[in-house]
């Protein structure tokens, strides 16, 4: 996963002929959402299981997206260096990258249903001040997070039709 870390790849040199496969289907498949189906479905026959030793840290990212990278250590009994480098073989990223993508998922969750504005959620997501939580957003979105809300509440409601 490493070695494609800011790299332009050509999909038929990573999957051969079932990319070329792939391409075939989603060009003879009008419709957009089915696309979407049948790269998902294809992106998750290949994935490889990632490894038990981080399976306690992806869980507690998920549960907990203040965890910090000497915690994540802990959890896993690896040094530091290992598990870098675990991390990176596994998931393609760092540790620190990893969680601090998830601490935004997190943030972006928190925006969407309205449970607070800047302060709250970087509050919740123990970031250190609003300041260090807006840099953050910004450094992941081009855009503060009041920016973000104020798109959202742009965007039209979806109202469901009955019957």
């Amino acid at each position: 996963m490493a070695d494609l870390e800011d790299a332009c790849v050509n999909l038929t040199d990573l999957w051969g002929a079932d990319a070329t496969l792939l391409r075939e289907r989603l060009i003879a498949t009008p419709a957009r959402p089915r696309r979407i189906d049948i790269v998902e479905d294809f992106l998750l026959a290949r994935m490889r299981p990632v490894s038990h030793t981080l399976t306690p840290v992806l869980h507690t990212a998920e549960h907990q997206p203040s965890l910090r990278v000497s915690e994540a250590a802990e959890l896993t009994g690896l040094s530091p260096k290992r598990l870098i480098a675990t991390f990176r073989n596994e998931i393609g990223l760092t540790p620190k990258a990893y969680l601090r993508v998830r601490r935004l998922q997190a943030a972006l969750r928190l925006l969407d249903s309205g449970s607070g504005d800047g302060a709250h959620v970087a509050a919740a997501l123990g970031y250190f001040d609003q300041p260090h939580f807006v840099r953050e957003f910004r450094g992941f979105t081009s855009i503060t997070p009041t920016q973000y809300a104020q798109r959202r509440s742009a965007l039209p409601s979806h109202i469901g039709l009955t019957g």
